[in-house]
C-alpha cells in the first residue's frame, strides 16, 4: 500500500500452490456461493445479487404464509399439505433471515467503504492503536454518500442496475480521508 497525495495505491494478488488464481484488485475474498472472487470489478453485482435474492426470498415467504393462512382453505384430512406449508414456510423464513443478515452486513461494509478483509484488519489495527494510546480510523471511509457512489455509481437511477459499472476507475488508486493520512 503506497500513500501518494491523498490517494492510496493498493494491489492485492493471490496465489495458491497448484492453483492459478487471477489477480483481483481491492480484493475481498473468494465466494464459494457464486464461485468467483468478490472484488473491485464485481462487488456492485454481488451486492445487487444479495439484495435481489433477499427481496425474492421475503416475497416468497409472504406469499407462502398468506396462502397458508387464508381462511377458505380446507386442510382437514390433508396432512401432506399442512406439512408442505409448515416445512417450506420455515425454510423460507430461515433463508430470508440469512440473506437479510448478509445484506445488512454488506450494506454496513458498503457505507464504510470496506471489504471484509479490511474490516477484520481494522479491528486489529484499532486494538493496536488503542493499546498505544492512539485512535484508528479506516483511511478509505470518506463519508456515507461518497462511499456509496464509489461502489454503486454517481447516478442514483443506476444504483440498482448491476451491469452499470462505467463509473469504476483503474481499481488501483482510491481516495482516502484527509484526517487519517
Amino acid at each position: 500500500m503506497v500513500h501518494n497525495q491523498g490517494v492510496v495505491t493498493n494491489v492485492v494478488s493471490s496465489s495458491l500452490p497448484g492453483l492459478i488464481i487471477a489477480v483481483f484488485v481491492e480484493g475481498d475474498h473468494h465466494c464459494l456461493w457464486v464461485n468467483n472472487c468478490v472484488g473491485y470489478w464485481n462487488y456492485k453485482a454481488f451486492v445487487m445479487l444479495v439484495l435481489y435474492a433477499t427481496i425474492g426470498s421475503i416475497h416468497s415467504t409472504v406469499i407462502l404464509v398468506t396462502c397458508a393462512l387464508q381462511k377458505d382453505w380446507d386442510f382437514s384430512g390433508r396432512a401432506p399439505v399442512k406439512i408442505f406449508y409448515f416445512t417450506f414456510g420455515a425454510m423460507m423464513v430461515a433463508l430470508s433471515l440469512t440473506l437479510g443478515t448478509l445484506l445488512g452486513w454488506h450494506i454496513y461494509l458498503l457505507t464504510h467503504n470496506m471489504t471484509t478483509i479490511e474490516y477484520y484488519e481494522g479491528i486489529r489495527a484499532a486494538w493496536l492503536a488503542k493499546k498505544s494510546g492512539l485512535s484508528y480510523h479506516h483511511p478509505f471511509n470518506i463519508g456515507v454518500y461518497k462511499n456509496i457512489t464509489l461502489i454503486l455509481g454517481p447516478s442514483m437511477l443506476k444504483w440498482l442496475c448491476p451491469s452499470s459499472i462505467g463509473h469504476l476507475k483503474d481499481g488501483i488508486s482510491f481516495p482516502v480521508s484527509r484526517d487519517s493520512s
